[in-house]
């Protein structure tokens, strides 16, 4: 049953590409312009061009979610794939702060090691 799922899943789900400009496309019939989806980021302020992109990407992201969501329950799939998605992201969490935990560890204990002065 459960490889039965997971093919129903699979056929739900199955969009070609994944890119969001891609997922966009299929759902709502344009896909997004992703040409500045490269770009400098960091700059400020962002030029109007950069704002417009940031607010396309968002304002279609709540209604995406429900679309999807409703195609996954309608298959009978949305608890198992929204429990496999919450451990993907917890595990990428955790491999994200590992490294950080271990140089914080590594910084405290070796200056906590080194000698005082009287």
């Amino acid at each position: 049953q459960q490889q039965q799922q997971q093919q129903r899943g699979a056929a739900v789900v199955t969009i070609g590409r994944h890119g969001l400009g891609h997922v966009v496309g299929r759902y709502f019939g344009t896909p997004l312009d992703k040409r500045l989806q490269r770009a400098d980021w960091r700059i400020r302020p962002l030029p109007e061009s950069m704002v417009r992109y940031a607010a396309d990407d968002a304002i279609f992201l709540p209604s995406l979610l429900i679309q999807m969501a409703n195609e996954l329950y309608d298959a009978g799939i949305l608890e198992d794939v929204s429990r496999r998605s919450n451990k993907m992201c917890l595990l990428s969490s955790v491999k994200e702060a590992v490294p950080i935990l271990e140089v914080r560890y590594r910084s405290s204990s070796t200056s906590s090691s080194s000698p005082s002065s009287s």
